[in-house]
This record gives C-alpha cells, sequence and structure tokens, in this order.
C-alpha cells in the first residue's frame, strides 16, 4: 500500500510533483500513471494508479473476461506496444498469463496479446482507475466467490474505521465464517457497521463477526500477521448473558441454540456474531414461523438479536390480529354471515 505519511513528508519539503506510477515487469514496468494532488485526498484503501500510459489498453473484466461497467470490481488486464511475449521456458504460465486479445484487431496491435495482472481494479466516475486488491485474495465461502481486498476496501470507506483486514476463520463447529479485524476511533456498533455495508456489498461478503484491535499485527516485512490474529470465539459469555422472559424470546433463543449448535443463547446474542448467515437465517425463520411467530426471512438482517427479534414478532402478531378483525368487521358489517356465524365471531 502507498504510505501517506512519507508522502505528506514530500508534500512539505519538495517543491515537485508526485507521481503514482502502476505497472508489470511483464509489461514493461509503467502502464499507467497518476498526478498526485493532496494528501488529504486518498487513504490507504483506495489509492488511484490513474489512466493508460502512452500505447497501454487498459482492460477491467470480470471472470468470463468481459468489460465491466464503471464502479464494479474486475481483474485488470494490459495491452498494448509495451506487453511482453511470455516468459522464457514457462509454456504453461505463459498460456495462463498472456492471452490473444479479443478487443482489438491484429492490424492495430501486431502481438495481440493482453496481459492478465492479479489486480483487482475499478474505475471512478472520472475515468480514474483505484486499486482494490489481489486476485489471490479471493476465496470461496458456501460455494459463492468472495473478494476480501472489496470487503476491506468497504470498510475502509466507513467512518471511524482507521484499518482493516478480513479473513475466513473456522468457528467451534468447523465452519467457515468470514471476520473482518477493524481498527476504530472509538468502540463500534456492530449491527450498524453491517447494515451500512448492504448498501455497497451482497449478504454473502457481509462479515459475520467484527472483532476490534488496537492495531493490526504486521510481520517484520510488514504484511499482515495471520498468525498473531486473535482467535474466534463464539456463544454468550457469562458476564454478558442476559436470560430469555418472553414467549417469543424463549422460543428463538431455543431455535438459535439447536440450529447454531450452542449451548446456550442470550436475549442480546447477535445472530450472526453467534456463526449465523444468510442460509441459516431462512432455518432460523421456518422454524420460528413452525412454533407460531410471525416473521420474514429479511426480519433477522434488520433485528439482529433475539430481543429485538421477538419484539419485532410480537409487532406483526399484534398487527396480524387487529388485521383480522377488521376484515371480520366488515364481513359481519355487510351481512356477509349468517346468524349462527356471527355467534362466534
Amino acid at each position: 500500500p502507498i504510505n501517506l505519511q512519507k508522502i505528506a513528508q514530500w508534500e512539505a519539503q519538495c517543491q515537485c510533483k508526485l507521481v503514482n506510477s502502476y505497472g508489470p515487469t511483464e509489461c514493461t514496468d509503467i502502464a499507467a500513471y497518476h498526478v498526485l494532488d493532496s494528501v488529504d485526498n486518498y487513504d490507504n484503501k483506495s489509492f488511484p494508479i490513474g489512466q493508460a500510459n502512452h500505447n497501454v489498453l487498459l482492460y477491467i473484466l470480470n471472470e468470463q473476461q468481459q468489460l465491466i461497467p464503471e464502479g464494479h470490481v474486475g481483474e485488470l488486464y494490459i495491452g498494448g506496444k509495451g506487453v511482453g511475449l511470455g516468459y522464457i521456458n514457462q509454456p504453461e504460465l505463459t498460456e495462463e498469463k498472456f492471452i490473444k486479445n479479443p478487443f482489438v484487431s491484429l492490424e492495430e496491435d501486431k502481438n495481440n496479446l493482453i496481459y492478465r495482472t492479479g489486480d483487482l481494479v475499478r474505475y471512478q466516475s472520472d475515468g480514474v482507475i483505484e486499486y482494490i486488491g489481489r486476485v489471490d485474495f479471493q476465496v470461496k465461502l458456501r460455494g459463492l466467490r468472495i473478494e476480501l481486498g472489496e470487503i476491506e476496501y468497504h470498510l475502509g470507506k466507513i467512518n471511524g474505521i482507521n484499518d482493516g483486514v478480513v479473513r475466513i476463520v473456522k468457528d467451534h463447529n468447523e465452519v467457515e465464517q468470514l471476520v473482518a479485524y477493524i481498527v476504530s476511533e472509538s468502540s463500534v456498533d456492530k449491527e450498524q457497521l453491517r447494515i451500512q455495508l448492504q448498501d455497497y456489498l451482497p449478504e454473502y461478503m457481509i462479515p459475520n463477526h467484527f472483532i476490534e484491535l488496537d492495531s493490526i499485527p504486521l510481520t517484520p516485512n510488514g504484511k499482515v500477521d495471520n498468525k498473531a490474529l486473535p482467535e474466534l470465539e463464539i456463544g454468550s459469555s457469562e458476564e454478558n448473558y442476559q436470560a430469555p422472559e418472553s414467549e417469543e424470546e424463549v422460543i428463538l433463543c431455543d431455535v438459535w441454540s439447536d440450529i447454531l449448535n450452542l449451548e446456550k443463547v442470550g436475549v442480546n446474542d447477535n445472530f450472526f456474531e453467534m456463526g449465523g448467515d444468510s442460509i441459516l437465517s431462512i432455518q432460523i425463520i421456518s422454524r420460528a414461523n413452525d412454533k407460531g411467530l410471525v416473521l420474514q426471512a429479511r426480519d433477522i438482517f434488520e433485528y439482529q438479536t433475539v430481543a429485538r427479534l421477538a419484539h419485532h414478532a410480537q409487532t406483526n402478531a399484534k398487527n396480524q390480529r387487529a388485521e383480522i378483525k377488521t376484515e371480520l368487521g366488515v364481513i359481519t358489517g355487510q351481512g356477509l354471515l349468517s346468524p349462527v356465524q356471527k355467534r362466534f365471531f
């Protein structure tokens, strides 16, 4: 990542323009560049690599190697006169990384090759390309492809979040969970954090857990020290446990405990922090409805604790009873019921 502190020092000491250049060796190094403005306009999660250099063609493609629109994350491919012909004595790697350019004719580009960089990027509205992360950080979770770099990017955009990394971690059931380790200015509302991320990410890419740290542990060479990241702890601690009281809370605690395979669940426990996900949420709601609660699948994403979901179920039940009474009032008032039927309402 770009060291913003060093850039700030350059700004303060030097009367010159700073240019961020980008490009792999396979494409003679500089494929794109961006003249930097004030360091205040940038952050570590979305630094621009700019626009194409002369005689360079840049493409942002999806997994099917199709062009994708502005704002969407894809892999950067480089074409043009600077692209190499391949790797010496490595035909398999050459075939993987250097592919025929489907967007230009042979007359336009004699080599007719584009190089797949492995870098995830996106176009900003002004045409500038910003770097997101590496394809190497793409993982599969429950059969769905997830880009950890994109999650980290959106985390870094939220006010109060200074740094963050996202990893796949196994829980107490050996089930893989999406975990975000975050450094924030103050304690964050994790439920609200999930709601904010829903504006930018699909449900399956929103972390199940947010673990707050004083700083992200790094190795001596400046990379994230994955071994030093805290282990995932799931379950309601004795200190924070609050037993269910209402009938709805008892039902939901029992259902959550059964489906999430937990010894006990408190009313303030968060569904996603307890190991829940979009697939398990369907089971939770189905089981709860079978036991008489009035809930819909989307409710658990808005009311993520037992207490809030139980209160919502109570409200739904009251509204449903009111609607039934209203409908019956209309029916009886219009004389649609026989005298015998009216005796039951």
